[in-house]
């Protein structure tokens, strides 16, 4: 144990009044920490190293006694630590506890009988959520220079709101790590590649890579902090968010990207639609060009019947006229074939682009965004379709 270290949080690991973890803990050399779904690891050393699962023990939830240990224990310590030892108010202490039940609460909110107890139903606290805010606390008393004995008030962490917060800031503090170049790409990946109807989702890393951009040392980051947890299946690594606490401020921090994309997308239409009306005002102007050289056409062929030597200059003047009309109006129709034929190749690139898509889908099986590829690919089709049928009645012509 460095001394430098924060105090730990202690978490009993038995359904007993004794805690004999810490008993162990006296005698410890070395330890460590790894999740649940990556104990096989332990065990395919057992054959080089048999002792290597003897000492294994559970981080279970906990509840409201051993989460009072939990905060008050560390805290209470004396000792060469980055804090002094501080306490905690009774009515700050019954808000902690109070405010993490409500934190686990909500999360159990709409879920369906067949999903499994959160802790608020079983009475229990996530040791995450707490560790959260015991952290924070010490590290707000160590920054303000506190001395021994502080007693924590419920003012001092802002009360059932600021344990909120703390939890909800902790999503925010790990974001802001990931390089700007790679952040607006990570938000995507969580909250639409790893949520869905507002549950967690496991997603291959490779899928995440290709399908978000998002770089291996992006994931590698979130993992270390513990914004997202891994296991790995059949040589591959399977990536989720670490815990239901942090699908909120998940989708809540992304509710600016998607009103940004919005706006993107909008100004796109706007300035689309004003290039097409351009277009398609060109193209009237000319045909109407044709329209009205055709009517001057035949006003100087009958000029021409009354008067013979008139009718002959009239004639010529008229079939000049005449052509510059069929000429204009080839040019308007040529324009308009050149237009729809740009268009189509911008068709044929985004249906290829969305078949590429729907293959990388097929290949996650991401149902989900499989049948929104679908929706979209049908409805180029349909406008391949007209844009040719079109073209071919202008090329009659």
């Amino acid at each position: 144990m460095e001394e430098s270290q924060f105090k730990p949080v202690f978490i009993r690991l038995n359904n007993t009044d004794e805690a004999p973890e810490l008993q162990v803990c006296h005698q410890l050399k070395e330890g460590g920490y790894i999740p649940a779904d990556m104990a096989e690891i332990l065990d395919e050393l057992s054959a080089d190293i048999p002792a290597i699962l003897r000492c294994r023990y559970s981080l279970r939830l906990l509840d409201r006694d051993r989460a009072e240990d939990a905060i008050t224990r560390p805290a209470a310590m004396s000792g060469v630590y980055a804090s002094p030892n501080f306490g905690y108010s009774p009515t700050a202490l019954t808000g902690i506890l109070g405010a993490l039940s409500r934190v686990s609460e909500t999360l159990s909110e709409g879920m369906t009988s067949s999903q499994p107890l959160t802790t608020a139903q079983s009475g229990e606290i996530a040791a995450f959520q707490l560790q959260l805010v015991c952290r924070f606390l010490e590290d707000k008393i160590i920054r303000l220079n506190h001395p021994a004995g502080f007693s924590v008030s419920p003012d001092f962490y802002g009360s059932n709101d600021g344990i909120r917060q703390i939890i909800e800031d902790f999503y925010h503090q790990v974001i802001e790590k990931v390089p700007i170049s790679e952040r607006e790409a990570v938000e995507k990946l969580l909250a639409r590649g790893l949520i869905r109807s507002g549950l967690r989702i496991m997603m291959e890393a490779s899928a995440m890579r290709e399908e978000y951009g998002v770089s291996q040392a992006a994931l590698e980051l979130l993992h270390d902090e513990r914004l997202l947890k891994r296991e790995a299946r059949k040589g591959e690594l399977y990536y989720e968010i670490s815990h239901d606490t942090l699908v909120k401020p998940v989708l809540e921090r992304f509710k600016k990207i998607e009103a940004a994309e919005r706006a993107a997308e909008a100004e796109r239409l706007r300035q689309q639609a004003i290039a097409d009306k351009r277009r398609v005002d060109e193209a009237e102007r000319l045909t109407q060009e044709a329209v009205q050289g055709r009517k001057r056409a035949r006003v100087f062929s009958i000029l021409a019947g009354v008067v013979a030597v008139i009718a002959v200059l009239a004639g010529f003047f008229a079939w000049q006229k005449q052509a510059e009309a069929a000429d204009a109006k080839g040019r308007a129709d040529a324009q308009l074939i050149v237009m729809l034929e740009e268009k189509q190749q911008r068709l044929d690139l985004e249906m290829k682009d969305l078949q590429r898509k729907k293959q990388v889908y097929e290949a996650a099986e991401n149902v989900y965004l499989i049948q929104e590829t679908t929706l979209k690919t049908d409805s180029i089709t349909r406008l391949q379709t007209q844009n040719l049928q079109l073209i071919a009645q202008l090329k009659v012509k």
